[in-house]
C-alpha cells in the first residue's frame, strides 16, 4: 500500500523523467539573479512558480510542443521571457 508521499513521489518522477525533463530541471536551477532580470522585484514570482507547473504537466503527460507554447504564453509575457532564460525552451519562441 502506497501512501501520499509516494505519490507524490512517483509524480516527480515521471515529471522530471518525461520529454521536457532537462527544460524543467534548467528552468527550476534558474538563478536569482537570473529570475531577477525578467521579474521586478515588485512583482509575485507567482508566474515562475505557475510556469515550473505548466512544463512539469507537459514532461509528466508528454504533451506537444505546440501545447506547451501555448500553455506558456497563457501565462503571458513575464512567463515567456523567463522561458527565454532556459535552453531548451527559448527557441521555441
Amino acid at each position: 500500500m502506497s501512501n501520499k508521499y509516494t505519490k507524490l513521489a512517483e509524480e516527480a518522477d515521471k515529471a522530471f523523467n518525461g520529454d521536457y525533463s532537462n527544460e524543467l530541471n534548467d528552468l527550476v536551477g534558474l538563478s536569482k539573479e537570473e529570475l531577477e532580470s525578467v521579474i521586478p522585484n515588485t512583482e509575485s514570482k507567482s508566474t515562475y512558480l505557475a510556469l515550473i507547473k505548466v512544463v512539469e504537466q507537459a514532461s509528466k503527460e508528454n504533451i506537444k510542443q505546440a501545447d506547451l507554447i501555448s500553455n506558456i504564453k497563457e501565462l503571458g509575457d513575464v512567463a515567456v521571457n523567463i522561458a527565454k532564460k532556459v535552453s531548451g525552451l527559448k527557441n521555441l519562441f
